[in-house]
């Protein structure tokens, strides 16, 4: 299947390369150009292609205005930011726009294929530099078909508790950032079964690799009623994620996380806001470097048909056990 493309940069050599680069391959054809925002904006809207290829440094008005002004007229077309910026606060703004993803000029070469497969297959892609999913050579074959989305069932709580411990341990002692979302009084329990076992929290804590959120305060952040608001959740996941990823010290940006905010949603009875959130939590597993652990009580689904939804996670985690 042949996709368009709209290239938009005001460095003509550098569209002179990408029509080199992509002009072989049958899967992409260059459709139209544009060397500043104004233009971008009118030949997108235009054109309609099916993935805008955006810089963030253009003249008159820049990228990311552009990809707002862009996604307000059609909120359907797809924009890839391909920048020379290399800043955690441009790629953050310029995702914030609703673009589906961003990429650095000089990590083009490994990764603008898998970036335009990404969001071609209606994904999202970030540049592995941002903690984005990438598989980067031989050795580092953390790719979307190695993801790790585990539903944890628990029979007793020490049972949670020791499982999501041993997963900081690991996160910790392999230079990754660790995520807990959870009620207050797990986070303490979890925090003294840590320090029991000879965990220093305190410089994780300082570095922000280890960070500690509500369920509640987290999920104000993009639940609107009983729903799941999805440009809120993306906003919020985006600043989430690229903080985490800043934080980590592995050689590729690393994020793992335990917590339970589908779980909470199970238990209020609100199954459709639980299955929809664990699936945006899945894409952005696909997106980021991340694994999670997510906490289910083997009893404390309260839906009306508790079956189905645990049919319905199963088809979301990548594992599904129960201690």
């Amino acid at each position: 299947m042949m996709n368009t493309i709209l290239v938009v940069d005001d460095y003509e050599p550098w569209r002179r390369h990408l029509a080199l680069t992509l002009g072989n391959n049958t899967r992409w054809q260059i459709v139209g150009e544009a060397a500043d925002g104004p233009e971008a904006v009118a030949k997108a809207i235009d054109i309609r292609p099916d993935l805008i290829l955006l810089d963030v440094g253009l003249p008159t008005v820049n990228g990311i205005e552009a990809a707002r002004q862009i996604l307000e007229r059609n909120p359907a077309l797809n924009i890839l930011f391909l920048s020379e910026h290399q800043s955690w606060e441009v790629a953050e703004a310029a995702l914030h726009t609703g673009a589906r993803g961003y990429l650095c000029k000089s990590d083009s070469g490994r990764e603008l294929s898998p970036a335009l497969d990404a969001v071609a297959a209606g994904g999202r892609f970030v540049a592995a530099r941002f903690g984005g999913r990438v598989v980067h050579n031989a050795s580092h074959r953390r790719s979307a078909d190695v993801r790790r989305h585990e539903a944890l069932y628990y029979s007793t709580e020490a049972l949670l508790i020791d499982r999501w411990a041993s997963a900081a341990e690991a996160a910790l002692d392999e230079q990754a950032t660790f995520l807990l979302v959870t009620t207050p009084l797990r986070q303490q329990r979890i925090r003294t079964v840590l320090e029991k076992r000879g965990a220093n929290l305190a410089v994780p804590i300082s570095e922000g690799r280890y960070v500690s959120l509500g369920v509640d305060e987290t999920l104000a952040k993009f639940m609107i009623g009983d729903q799941v608001d999805e440009a809120r959740f993306w906003t919020s996941a985006t600043s989430l994620m690229l903080s985490l990823a800043k934080a980590s010290t592995a050689e590729q940006p690393h994020v793992v996380a335990c917590g339970e905010c589908a779980p909470t949603l199970c238990v209020r009875g609100n199954a459709e806001a639980a299955v929809r959130l664990e699936q945006l939590w899945d894409e952005l597993t696909r997106t980021y470097n991340l694994d999670t652990i997510c906490g289910f009580a083997l009893e404390g689904c309260q839906c009306e048909h508790p079956e189905a939804v645990l049919q319905d996670m199963r088809a979301v985690h990548t594992a599904t056990y129960a201690l």
